[in-house]
């Protein structure tokens, strides 16, 4: 055995290495390898390995309950897609724990046996990075007590778009904030950069950027400009991909968020867009007969609604932050996705279609709800005085007032 083939492997750090790692990783180890092999393949080849020469093998990943009671771990690393690397959970060990969906568990595995395709989890030792045996005690995510949003949620303030954001909207851990964007704009790219703020301002929450129906550069731009940060996954779709996958994500998502709230976390979810997933939605779920506007059934809302209605700050302790986008101005759909979450959450960002980039958001439109901004923020008065001037005035007399406030939120 090599010396790269002393170090133990574990499921997770085998499906975070690039391909070119994997193989060479494979080759190492003597390891038959068929032309061009698939990284899933890659994986189980390694791990099979592994339990041949060590006799045991530890797995990780987000649980994704199916109807018939048993589940698979999924990997944000592979945005939650089906594969060969997959591991099995029984039906026992979902009773046991009485898990459920988006439950993060890790436990040692075993190979395939028989006419088995899959590796299984023999026994779970943690859930969600605690000791199995706590999760008796939590209660679960609906069952706590919402209350309003008091902790500020801080970011690095280190470009005039981000001070801007600071003051014209300040946000509190537990908020969800509805973000209006013209077609075309950028927003995966304005999340990712949102979600590094949030990171370098405080390293405590857990982050989640899940980006739905992407071009496929956009999604391996953001994986890749937030790979280096801790506790952050990126989890997308692109737009070759099928509708139910754009729900599947974001519904696994949702649920991976609240497990990590249930065990105390202040979590960042960052979703672009409410537009798309209304959209994947009207596809895949059985018409109902009412419209909301030609080309959108009424029911195609409620994924993006539940998902968004689940931010919340809790008594228990923990709090669920969304932050979801979605598009203005693009056509009578767009316009029905955006009426049915306008006024419903607690902060509104509009960017407007021809503002500067370096300050891209409508100074009057974009604001948290006076109740839910605790202090701070652009004051009332200079509201009013910027209301007085025509559009570029107003632009630019903000933009000198934010140019003043330098530090971070």
């Amino acid at each position: 055995m090599t010396a790269a083939s002393d170090v133990p492997l574990t499921l997770t750090t085998l499906q975070r290495l690039p391909h070119a790692a994997l193989v060479a990783m494979a080759a190492a180890r003597g390891l038959p390898l068929r032309p061009q092999p698939a990284a899933d393949t890659l994986v189980a080849l390694l791990l099979q390995h592994e339990l041949e020469a060590r006799g045991s093998a530890v797995a990780a990943g987000v649980l994704d309950l199916l109807p018939e009671g048993y589940g698979f771990l999924r990997s944000p690393w592979r945005d939650y897609l089906p594969s060969a690397d997959d591991v099995f959970v029984s039906p026992s060990l979902v009773r046991s724990l009485n898990l459920r969906q988006g439950h993060r568990l890790c436990g040692p595995l075993r190979g395939p046996r028989g006419n088995e395709k899959f590796f299984a989890l023999e026994t779970i030792t943690t859930v969600d990075d605690v000791d199995a045996a706590t999760l008796a005690a939590q209660a679960p995510f609906q069952a706590r007590t919402p209350i309003v949003a008091q902790r500020p949620l801080r970011l690095a303030t280190t470009t005039p778009a981000l001070r801007a954001l600071a003051q014209l909207a300040p946000w509190c851990h537990g908020h969800r904030a509805l973000v209006l964007t013209p077609p075309g704009w950028p927003r995966a790219a304005w999340l990712t950069a949102l979600a590094a703020a949030v990171r370098t301002a405080d390293p405590a929450p857990w982050l989640c950027l899940c980006l739905l129906d992407q071009r496929p550069e956009a999604a391996a731009a953001a994986r890749s400009a937030l790979a280096a940060l801790p506790r952050c996954e990126v989890v997308a779709t692109t737009f070759d991909e099928a509708p139910a996958r754009s729900l599947a994500v974001a519904e696994l998502t949702l649920a991976r968020a609240q497990r990590e709230v249930e065990t105390g976390a202040d979590v960042v979810l960052l979703v672009d867009s409410l537009t798309a997933l209304a959209q994947a939605a009207h596809v895949v779920q059985p018409a109902t007969g009412r419209w909301l506007c030609p080309g959108l059934d009424a029911a195609a809302l409620g994924p993006g609604k539940r998902l968004f209605a689940a931010a919340r700050a809790l008594a228990e302790g923990g709090a669920l932050t969304v932050i979801a986008t979605a598009d203005a101005g693009g056509g009578s759909i767009d316009e029905a996705v955006v009426q049915g979450f306008r006024g419903r959450g607690n902060s509104e960002v509009v960017v407007a279609a021809d503002a500067d980039p370096a300050l891209p958001f409508d100074v009057l439109a974009t604001r948290t709800r006076p109740e839910d901004c605790l202090g701070g923020g652009l004051a009332l008065a200079t509201r009013l005085r910027l209301h007085a001037l025509d559009p570029q005035q107003r632009a630019r007399a903000f933009a000198s007032l934010v140019e003043l406030d330098q530090g971070p939120r």
